[in-house]
């Protein structure tokens, strides 16, 4: 099955924030370019975050539907 196009972005972020951590871990770069990518880092992890939330979301949704239509419940 072909990956999605989120599924394609959120692995493209999170390959993003994964380098720009080991980005700063390094310390080359100077102070102002630290907190340059340091704030790229935190929106990166937001997006990922709620991407992450919605995805928990819609799986306990589909739980639930799955539960009510078998009339069993899924843990």
């Amino acid at each position: 099955m072909p990956k999605s196009d989120s599924t394609l972005n959120f692995e493209k972020s999170y390959a993003e924030l994964e380098a720009i951590v080991a980005e700063l871990e390094s310390g080359k770069f100077s102070i102002d370019d630290s907190v340059k990518k340091f704030e790229r880092g935190l929106t990166l992890a937001q997006s990922l975050k709620k991407k992450l939330t919605d995805v928990e979301k819609k799986v306990e949704t589909m739980k639930a539907s799955f539960s009510q239509e078998d009339g069993d419940a899924v843990s």
